[in-house]
């Protein structure tokens, strides 16, 4: 990086695969679980994705100690499935198409 760099400029990083889930959606994630009421967060949370946003909410339902489902379609590698599961996240399977998803969360 310092070759393309002009002299004296200093380049700061954002190591944002050093989180806990290895990405930066658990910022968003985490923001969006903590800023449920009580009441809407008793009931859980549940999100669609077969990746790092399921982790992401996986860990901030955790967290906050809610429940949590996660859909994801069939296909979905086994241990993106167990990364959820391993934060307390219910998997459920769905085709793999967008109206699935939505229709399943």
């Amino acid at each position: 990086v310092d070759a393309r760099l002009a002299p004296g400029t200093t380049a700061y990083f954002k190591a944002e695969h050093l989180q806990r889930t290895g990405s930066f959606k658990l910022r968003g994630a985490v923001n969006a679980v903590f800023a449920l009421s009580d009441e809407a967060a008793r009931r859980g949370v549940a999100a669609h994705s077969s990746g790092n946003h399921a982790a992401a909410v996986a860990c901030a339902a955790a967290a906050r100690s809610i429940p949590c489902t996660i859909v994801v379609p069939e296909g979905t590698p086994q241990a993106k499935q167990d990364n959820a599961r391993a934060y307390g996240a219910e998997v459920v399977l769905c085709a793999p198409t967008q109206r699935a998803r939505r229709e399943t969360a």
